[in-house]
């Protein structure tokens, strides 16, 4: 007999609904033995769903996955509050959400949690804090043409931005060179982000970020399951004979995934070109700007996924067996055009 239990996260608190009961615990090394320790009172084997809230659950899912008789489900939130909404859950409190994750345990397949390797989640942590220091040097930046246009502004508000921003080109760089060490370190990492860079697009610095975001993925996951986890799918919308929209991607991933892309997309259409090729040939057929680069997106989800498969570096006859690339001129001067808007 497996038992099922539904289990909120909160910075300070873990809400366990298990039965008919709701026990709060502190989400600390302290509260995880608790937690263990009740659910280890029954005997039986107990079946644990949560959803992934950022870093903090991270060290319960590995506590409770480590115990012999405890299974473990880490949901995507968009796929728990969809359940919560199937299932006419009006109210949001941590009990209410403990309540219908107890319930989407004891209803739907059960899909087993896999930790990731401590090296790949320091990975991973890294490099998500390079993409928030980076971001934050792009406001930065912004804020300083503003302020030395201005000619009403004092000097000193241009002087704290650019202060600003060497601090923060400072923290990226040595966040960078630790990233590098890291992946040093461990060979199967050191490959991986070999065969990364090997594809037009990718440099180091976008590599790791890429790294950070799909190495920790199981391995055997196909180019499509890639391109579904980036939100790059289509999502056609048909209905009947009056509603045929035109298609768009569903979005239905990660955000950080489809930001890094989109940057790489426009690397690799303006100096190479196998990619140059690629567009130009869409660009022909009226395909949309957007669209476009949308489209070298998922090309290069692809050339990931073959260069990890085959541990062999990016071939562009592979990736585009029917492309001349000979008539292609590098850079695309209507690729100049697309607006530099990076999709959520």
């Amino acid at each position: 007999m497996t038992l099922t239990a539904g289990l909120e996260i909160g910075k300070r608190e873990l809400v366990l609904c298990a039965g008919d009961r709701t026990i709060q615990f502190s989400n600390d090394a302290a509260g995880h033995r608790k937690l263990l320790q009740y659910l280890s009172k029954s005997g039986a084997d107990v079946r644990v769903c949560m959803e992934a809230t950022g870093y903090y659950h991270y060290d319960v899912a590995i506590a409770l996955h480590a115990h012999p008789r405890v299974q473990v489900q880490v949901l995507n939130p968009f796929v728990a509050r969809r359940f919560a909404e199937a299932w006419l859950q009006r109210a949001k409190t941590d009990r209410v959400d403990a309540a219908g994750l107890q319930e989407y345990a004891a209803r739907m397949p059960h899909q087993e949690w896999e930790p990731p390797s401590p090296a790949l989640l320091a990975l991973r942590s890294i490099t998500r804090r390079m993409r928030q220091l980076a971001d934050l040097k792009s406001s930065e930046g912004n804020r300083l043409h503003a302020a030395t246009i201005a000619e009403a502004l004092p000097a000193i508000v241009a002087e704290s931005v650019r202060e600003d921003l060497a601090h923060l080109d400072g923290q990226l760089k040595r966040l960078q060179r630790e990233a590098r060490a890291l992946v040093k370190q461990d060979p199967t990492l050191a490959r991986l982000l070999q065969l990364l860079v090997s594809i037009p697009g990718i440099g180091e610095r976008s590599g790791l970020y890429l790294l950070g975001e799909l190495a920790p993925l199981a391995r055997d996951l196909s180019a499509r399951q890639l391109v579904a986890h980036a939100g790059l799918d289509p999502r056609p919308v048909e209905s009947g004979s009056s509603i045929h929209k035109p298609r768009h991607i569903s979005k239905r991933g990660s955000s950080r995934l489809r930001q890094i892309l989109y940057m790489t997309a426009l690397v690799a259409a303006r100096t190479n070109p196998a990619f140059a090729a690629f567009y130009d040939k869409l660009q022909k057929q009226h395909k949309a700007k957007k669209l476009a680069l949308v489209a070298i997106m998922r090309k290069q989800l692809h050339a990931i996924r073959g260069t990890w498969a085959s541990d062999t570096p990016f071939d562009a006859k592979k990736l585009f067996p029917k492309l001349d690339v000979s008539k292609s001129a590098v850079p695309t001067p209507a690729l100049q055009e697309v607006p530099l808007t990076i999709p959520a």
